[in-house]
């Protein structure tokens, strides 16, 4: 229910979040029976959405209900619940991915009990809540590379690796791969499950790898029936981010090995605190031979993926990390806990410790969770000012403050200042009222919630937001509060200023 009403506003507020709209065009195109233009679509447009077919793909499950929703009821695409289709689509991934979870832990573990408890664990990050509001592959590709696992896990306990096993699970990794490119180092966990599972056969390991890059020989060709070529769009894709691009704009690289600990301090908190005690724990115990070669095979290798990508950005400076990247690795951080869990072998002990874990972990995610359900999105702002304006009052939105000073306001009754994404950060978001305008009033701007703070600002300008906040700005023309402010500041939670 709580990813459900934080889903109801927040949709389009990123960039990336444009990419799912290429599922409507490609929705419309096929209705009209056009293929060559839908493909364009998926592979022609940019190479950002061509280099991940299959989440065009699968969200053309939610776009139908949108097709659906606006035939049948009416609802046009201007309005806020038709964002709110892809959403529930979302809940349901993030859902079904819990069960994955709790599924991979049960594998390892063998304690229901234990899968249970990392599973609930996991569900109270406030990584794995940040997405489910926003629309972004990262979830469903972590599903597609988890189960993935779990299929191999399935049949690695008893060494049963059939060719059929490997093989679903390499479609599966293939899928999650070109559904979100970020998650490819994925790939070396279920390699390391093969190699665990069966040292000195290589068909199992054969079978998956050729099955994983037949998905990308598949999309290939779909991609050349349009005159694309969809390994091509990847690599465009791949080269796009150079570090001349990426310098004082997203990220730092001098974060690539310390990103994850850093992450679970400043956005998890105490539970980010109590799981990189427990992975430390984890990896000393596994030094002293206390867990088994499957385990060590499972951890070890999502570690190695993890300094892999931290050597391309600390050392090669390649790429740079994301919040959204540390997502794939936090499942196997709350593994790690598990499994020390697992060691107190006093199940009075065991279990009261994973409860105290639980209650650590709700204490950290109550209050982040609070602070999500009180965003207001810029697209929130301008349509409940709307709304409660009605016809009579024309609201503009200026772009950055200065701009917002110096464009032309004719006719306007009010500006917001402010109301838009900022990224990059402008050099300044203080505001005075722009000419024939005073301050109506103000509200906290989405960046004010800390986990954004970590999809691509440096540590320089996260500084900057805790010590400068910036707020979005509503100012007036009349000078004073309209009869239908009273309303807005009921739905805003607007700090009203001493306009004259």
């Amino acid at each position: 229910m709580y990813r459900l009403w934080v889903g109801q506003t927040g949709q389009l507020y990123w960039p990336d979040e444009y990419r799912y709209l290429h599922a409507l065009h490609v929705l419309d195109e096929l209705r009209k029976g056009d293929l060559r233009e839908a493909l364009h679509w998926i592979f022609g447009v940019e190479a950002g959405v061509a280099s991940r077919p299959s989440y065009i793909l699968l969200s053309l499950l939610p776009a139908v209900g949108q097709g659906v929703a606006n035939i049948v009821f009416d609802l046009p695409p201007t309005h806020p619940s038709f964002y709110t289709i892809p959403v529930i689509f979302n809940v349901m991934v993030s859902v079904a991915l819990a069960m994955t979870i709790y599924a991979l832990l049960d594998l390892v573990v063998e304690d229901h009990w234990l899968a249970a408890g990392g599973a609930a664990l996991h569900g109270m990050l406030a990584n794995t809540n940040l997405y489910v509001r926003h629309l972004f592959p990262y979830d469903l590709s972590l599903l597609l590379f988890l189960l993935s696992l779990v299929v191999l896990l399935g049949r690695s306990e008893g060494r049963h690796l059939t060719s059929g096993c490997c093989l679903i699970a390499g479609i599966l990794t293939g899928a999650a791969a070109t559904t979100y490119p970020g998650y490819n180092l994925f790939v070396l966990i279920p390699m390391g499950v093969l190699a665990a599972a069966r040292p000195f056969a290589w068909r199992p390991m054969a079978t998956f790898i050729v099955t994983a890059f037949g998905v990308v020989a598949f999309w290939e060709a779909i991609a050349r029936v349009g005159g694309y070529s969809f390994i091509g769009a990847s690599k465009r894709f791949s080269t796009t981010f150079t570090p001349e691009t990426l310098t004082g704009v997203q990220g730092a690289y001098d974060e690539g090995f310390r990103f994850l600990p850093l992450y679970l301090i400043e956005v998890e908190g105490l539970a980010g605190i109590l799981l990189a005690l427990l992975l430390v724990v984890f990896l000393v115990l596994a030094i002293w031979g206390r867990f088994e070669r499957l385990v060590i095979a499972i951890v070890g290798t999502a570690l190695v993926a993890y300094l892999v990508y931290a050597i391309a950005v600390q050392v090669l400076h390649w790429v740079v990390f994301y919040g959204r990247l540390v997502h794939m690795y936090l499942p196997f951080v709350v593994l790690a806990a598990t499994l020390v869990m697992r060691e107190l072998k006093n199940p009075s002990l065991r279990y009261g410790a994973t409860a105290i874990l639980l209650v650590a972990v709700f204490a950290s995610f109550a209050p982040t969770a609070v602070s999500a359900m009180a965003i207001r999105f810029p697209k929130d702002v301008e349509r409940i000012l709307a709304g409660g304006a009605g016809q009579s009052w024309k609201i503009c939105k200026a772009g950055q403050p200065a701009g917002g000073r110096e464009a032309p306001l004719n006719g306007c009754d009010v500006v917001l200042v402010n109301a838009q994404h900022l990224y990059p950060l402008p050099e300044q978001w203080k505001s005075s009222a722009p000419a024939g305008f005073s301050l109506a009033g103000q509200f906290a701007h989405p960046m004010q919630f800390r986990p954004y703070w970590f999809e691509g600002y440096t540590p320089q300008e996260r500084a900057r937001l805790q010590a400068d906040p910036p707020m979005i700005n509503v100012f007036s023309r009349s000078g004073r509060l309209f009869s239908w402010a009273v309303d807005a500041v009921s739905k805003l939670g607007l700090r009203w200023a001493a306009a004259t």
